[in-house]
């Protein structure tokens, strides 16, 4: 079983990937929020396409995206909005947003929560 997330950034309009493995805030969430601190290294991340799982770095995650770079399908997503974007995707669950510098999470039940080592993210599974 796996838990599906969205990643998103602004970039004009919005734009995002999907993650299918470890999409909850004690593993992606920790992961963005230590290893993607910047609007270039989410853009290293965000332009990798849909991801099987996330890594420390972009060089580290699981990639859809063909041995010889082709995306197809699993190229980043453009809407207006980071749940336009989750519900194309099919990740959902949790969508974590990078925007001013700082990572949010919006869980399924619809509560933003600012990601940060200090405020545990309370989930149902917590």
């Amino acid at each position: 079983m796996s838990t599906h997330s969205t990643i998103v950034t602004k970039q004009g309009g919005y734009i995002g990937i999907y993650c299918n493995f470890d999409g909850y805030p004690r593993h992606n969430g920790v992961i963005l929020y230590n290893n993607y601190k910047t609007q270039a290294q989410v853009d290293a991340l965000i332009k990798l396409g849909n991801l099987i799982s996330l890594g420390k770095t972009p060089a580290s995650c699981e990639s859809y995206a063909s041995e010889d770079g082709k995306m197809g399908e699993n190229a980043p997503t453009r809407k207006s909005s980071p749940h336009q974007i989750a519900n194309e995707v099919g990740g959902e669950e949790y969508v974590y947003v990078f925007e001013g510098g700082k990572w949010t999470v919006n869980d399924e039940f619809l509560e933003d929560v600012l990601v940060t080592p200090e405020k545990k993210v309370k989930t149902p599974w917590t």
